[in-house]
């Protein structure tokens, strides 16, 4: 078994305002992917030892869009977090993935509103 890692924005939203949403996402993720009051962008699976590397992957698209972002989820009440998805096999002899984040990353969220959500699984 080997070691994994999946990383993805994530906004979550009241379906009434769906169109406008769905809209907004899509108009900086071309592989924005909806479903029920959900929708993901930049989802990434390519493991990289720095889950860094991961997450600049993941937040390309939305490099330069981050007050524009910020503003958007205040006013449309939208939850935004970067999920982090790690799957550490203790019969791997891989190494194993480096978490903490640089500075560009913790500065991105920041100035864009979105919160970090860490899921870690260990197998």
């Amino acid at each position: 078994m080997e070691n994994k890692c999946t990383t993805a924005l994530c906004f979550i939203y009241n379906p009434i305002y769906k169109d406008r949403i769905v809209s907004f996402f899509k108009g900086i993720c071309e592989d924005a992917k909806e479903s029920v009051n959900l929708i993901e962008c930049g989802k990434n699976t390519e493991y990289n030892v720095d889950i860094n590397n991961m997450i600049r992957r993941t937040i390309f698209d939305f490099l330069g869009h981050e007050e524009e972002v910020r503003q958007f989820l205040k006013d449309n009440k939208v939850e935004a977090f970067l999920e982090i998805v790690p799957e550490i096999s203790t019969k791997s002899n891989d190494p194993k993935p480096i978490l903490s984040l640089d500075d560009d990353i913790i500065k991105f969220l920041y100035t864009s509103g979105i919160r970090m959500d860490l899921d870690y699984y260990i197998k």
